[in-house]
């Protein structure tokens, strides 16, 4: 858990007008797992994807539980 916190605060602090927005965790948890608790490499899959779906998780963007119930409406 404070492998987590510290990658999400140095996101934060890497990208201030991003910050954390709800599901960064969610999606930051399983890298972490992947990488076998490797907090660099970790964090740096999280800075790629953030830049890659920055529109996301800004303050004003489309939310991302929006694209996920189209997502689900599309599979159902």
């Amino acid at each position: 858990l404070q492998s987590l916190r510290r990658i999400l605060r140095a996101h934060a602090i890497l990208d201030p007008e991003q910050e954390y927005a709800q599901g960064m965790a969610d999606l930051t948890s399983p890298f972490l797992l992947v990488m076998e608790g490797d907090e660099t490499e970790t964090f740096l899959l999280l800075t790629r994807l953030m830049q890659r779906q920055r529109g996301l998780f800004l303050a004003g963007g489309e939310p991302v539980h929006r694209r996920l119930a189209l997502l689900w409406a599309m599979l159902c």
